[in-house]
């Protein structure tokens, strides 16, 4: 991919789902007092005070001076829809995405990639966009204290991020990179977030209650990688060298997936080796070419085998590329070229191989190579320039199937309009630019339960 930003939108998937501080919290909303506290003071005005609040108690934490003026916005689902969740039908980018993630086996064949794209915006409940803040009030509930203050503070930070640090000219040159540049931002976000929380001294729980469809968890894992690990890069950071070394991150910033998951890599300056796949005979166009990087490569195999052995055959990952060939006659070709640090990393890989294509019950065709529906998958093994390369292809005879779902029929649970911090619908804000769009799981490591911030 030119620019890693394209790659980012196929991230949008959706995780509806309606989440709470703790029974007590969930409790508190429902009773008869909630709803006398919300209607004697006015939601709005409880959100605004506790925006207020935070904003005047950011500097002791993270010792950045929130800018002037940051306006909350106050918005439902109903203005979402309208807003964020419109224009994301099929074009040609979302079909060139769609067939990757199909032919990598990522999300099955009927699967559409824009109706998760439109689940995904609906499940927003909160954002930074424009210099402002936003709430959609369906979600948020500013009775939580400790919760809606770490959601305030999370993207407080964001507007914090882009006054004082150069946040708006960062080019991502790779799926890989902007995913660890992304890492950086959310975790920042996060991690301030939490230390904020812990300066209430209030402790934490949580529970949930699904609300609306499922999604390929291949896809969420990859959405939530930014907020998952990003939090524990920023950590380790601090732990190092305190905000000055988190500062001094966004002028020297992660490059790949690999350092985010392995701090002490960035901080060694470890790089990636450049790496090339091999061109088709006859006549071709280049749909796609870009780096997916170690996580990409986990997930891939998470797919369809257990998440450890996934992760110990990726961690050996010292670079990729890969093109996506649309061919002469017709046909499409999905070239994987991954490079590793030692041989055994390689052999290691090719097991993992083995033990995915035994899992998808593909069919076996002689020299490394198999069958699964209207795939052919191949691999091959090299060693150039005194490297070890995976050459990993998978061709078909046909354009995969894309599904195109531009309104699914689904329970939205629109609520009422607010009245008060109108926003202008006929120029709405997009949450941030895509090279930082994503949201963050509020409920431990599971990413089917919580809602989302971006």
């Amino acid at each position: 991919m030119d620019t890693g930003k394209g790659w980012l939108k196929a991230l949008r998937l959706s995780i509806l789902v309606v989440l709470a501080a703790s029974a007590v919290a969930v409790g508190l909303a429902e009773s008869r007092l909630a709803h006398r506290l919300i209607e004697g003071l006015g939601y709005p005005a409880l959100c605004q005070e506790l925006f207020s609040e935070v904003q005047s108690n950011y500097y002791m934490v993270r010792g950045l001076h929130p800018p002037q003026g940051v306006r909350l916005n106050i918005v439902n689902l109903r203005w979402v829809e309208e807003n964020w969740a419109a224009g994301d039908g099929g074009d040609g980018e979302l079909e060139v995405e769609e067939a990757i993630y199909k032919a990598l086996m990522l999300i099955p064949d009927d699967v559409s990639l824009a109706a998760i794209r439109r689940r995904r915006a609906l499940s927003i409940m909160a954002a930074a966009a424009a210099g402002e803040v936003y709430v959609v009030e369906d979600y948020f509930n500013p009775l939580d204290r400790v919760e809606a203050s770490k959601t305030l503070a999370h993207e407080l930070t964001h507007i914090v991020q882009g006054y004082y640090f150069p946040v708006q000219d960062h080019v991502s040159t790779s799926f890989d990179e902007s995913q660890a540049w992304n890492a950086l931002i959310e975790g920042d976000a996060s991690y301030t977030a939490d230390m904020y929380v812990e300066r209430l001294k209030a402790s934490e729980g949580c529970s949930a209650q699904g609300r609306g469809g499922e999604m390929p968890r291949s896809m969420v894992e990859l959405w939530l990688f930014p907020y998952r690990y990003g939090v524990g890069f920023v950590s380790h950071l601090y732990d190092v060298g305190g905000w000055m070394l988190v500062d001094k991150a966004y002028y020297k910033p992660p490059n790949t997936t690999e350092q985010i998951l392995h701090p002490e890599k960035y901080l060694m300056g470890e790089a990636y080796r450049e790496v090339a796949s091999p061109k088709p005979d006859g006549e071709y166009r280049i749909l796609r070419t870009d780096r997916l990087g170690e996580y990409f490569v986990r997930v891939f195999l998470s797919t369809h085998i257990s998440p450890e052995t996934a992760a110990k055959a990726s961690m050996g990952w010292n670079g990729d590329n890969f093109t996506y060939y649309k061919l002469d006659g017709g046909g499409d070709l999905f070239a994987w070229s991954i490079a590793w640090d030692t041989r055994e990393d390689q052999e290691e890989f090719h097991a993992s191989i083995k033990e995915f294509m035994t899992a998808v019950e593909a069919t076996p065709l002689g020299d490394n190579a198999w069958r699964i529906g209207w795939r052919q998958l191949t691999v091959t093994e090299d060693t150039a320039e005194g490297g070890y390369v995976t050459y990993l292809e998978i061709s078909a005879g046909r354009e995969p199937r894309h599904t195109w779902e531009e309104n699914p029929p689904w329970d939205t649970g629109y609520g009422v309009p607010s009245a008060v911090e109108a926003v202008d619908a006929e120029s709405p804000p997009r949450p941030r630019a895509a090279s930082s769009i994503g949201e963050r799981g509020r409920c431990g490591e599971d990413p089917s339960v919580g809602l989302w911030e971006i």
